[in-house]
């Protein structure tokens, strides 16, 4: 989990890096919401690991894209 700010009202989230990376990041006051979380204390690794896992689960044996 990620600290997320937006840089017009100072809202704050916490948010799933994987998530993020594979889906995009938060939108508040139509700014992009900015990641606030130093680099330092992101697992990357792991984030991207759990993103291939997921794409790998929706995928049936065919290599169709599960719906």
């Amino acid at each position: 989990m990620v600290l997320v700010r937006c840089i017009h009202c100072g809202n704050e989230e916490t948010v799933d890096f994987s998530l993020c990376l594979g889906n995009g990041w938060p939108k508040c006051c139509g700014y992009t919401m900015r990641l606030m979380t130093p680099a330092k204390d992101i697992d990357v690794d792991g984030a991207v690991s759990k993103i291939i896992k997921n794409a790998v689960a929706s995928v049936n044996y065919t290599g169709e894209r599960i719906q």
